[in-house]
């Protein structure tokens, strides 16, 4: 069976269930996949400090525990806020224009004159499926092989 049978394209003329089973199949193996990089997330959290920060907070009773982190958080919350805003911001203010150049476009007696060979050559080149273009040993261009298919 080729891999392209076994994938559904039109995922519309499922049934309800089917979707909502595909859904779950989905999410399963999601978490599933998240599982499996749980020791790297957490040997980058404790390279981070983040288990110290536990056992400062919460372990020893060094800090004002629950505390300290509603601030923690909230200053988290402060700085994501801020961000959104400024994105939001640079969005309404710079979204909709465009600020690049049109390209000029280039005509096939422009491009046979610059690659030293005829406009015919240039057209032939343009409408084959593969085309090779060969450098000589002083830089310039010859038109090699032209093929259709």
């Amino acid at each position: 069976m080729k891999a392209e049978a076994i994938i559904i394209q039109r995922p519309d003329h499922q049934s309800p269930a089917q979707r909502v089973f595909f859904g779950l199949a989905t999410l399963v193996a999601w978490a599933f996949w998240v599982f499996l990089w749980l020791p790297l997330i957490t040997l980058v959290a404790w390279g981070f400090g983040f288990r110290t920060t536990y056992v400062e907070m919460f372990v020893q009773s060094r800090g004002k525990g629950g505390t300290d982190l509603v601030e923690l958080l909230l200053l988290a919350a402060v700085c994501a806020l801020i961000v959104i805003a400024w994105s939001l911001y640079n969005r309404f203010r710079y979204g909709g224009r465009v600020r690049r150049r049109a390209f000029r476009s280039i005509q096939p007696d422009e491009t046979a004159h610059a690659m030293g060979t005829t406009e015919s050559a240039v057209l032939a080149m343009r409408d084959a499926r593969i085309s090779t273009i060969e450098f000589a040993d002083d830089g310039a261009l010859h038109v090699g092989e032209i093929r259709d298919r």
